[in-house]
């Protein structure tokens, strides 16, 4: 039988063989990384600019990549809570990450006790396939709120 240690260890491995330079360790102990979610756009995915004045768009190729900061506590994954978590992005709306956020502890849930990350990183990608435009804008931004 394998410790909780053992398998986020064999975890981190997998992922590290897999991702290659997109993981990057945060913590000497193996138990805090990085990972870089890079995604293959559509063939035609647009930017556009709300605000008061202008209602531009442009068609791009690339995106920066979306961050998925992960710390495994010592009983992953054999307890019933995931790992820790956080999403970030530059472009992304707070809702739209939000969102992105529930469907991996939904993930969790169904797959407790197992290693999880990269499940996650997959449901990320194939969630992102459904976008064909991110809007920009300044309007009813509600900046009461700094969470991440």
């Amino acid at each position: 039988m394998t410790t909780d240690k053992q398998q986020q260890e064999e975890e981190l491995l997998i992922l590290k063989s897999i991702l290659t330079e997109d993981i990057i360790d945060l913590s000497d102990e193996n138990d805090q990384f990085e990972i870089n979610i890079e995604f293959r756009l559509p063939n035609k995915f647009f930017l556009r600019l709300i605000d008061n004045a202008n209602n531009l768009s442009t068609l791009i190729q690339h995106l920066p990549p979306l961050v998925l900061t992960v710390n495994y506590h010592e009983q992953y994954p054999s307890s019933i809570d995931s790992p820790t978590f956080v999403l970030s992005s530059c472009y992304l709306s707070r809702q739209y990450l939000q969102n992105m956020c529930e469907k991996l502890d939904k993930i969790w849930e169904e797959n407790l006790s197992q290693p999880i990350v990269y499940q996650w990183i997959e449901c990320l990608k194939d969630e992102f396939l459904f976008i064909n435009e991110i809007y920009l804008t300044n309007l009813d931004i509600n900046n009461d709120n700094n969470d991440p």
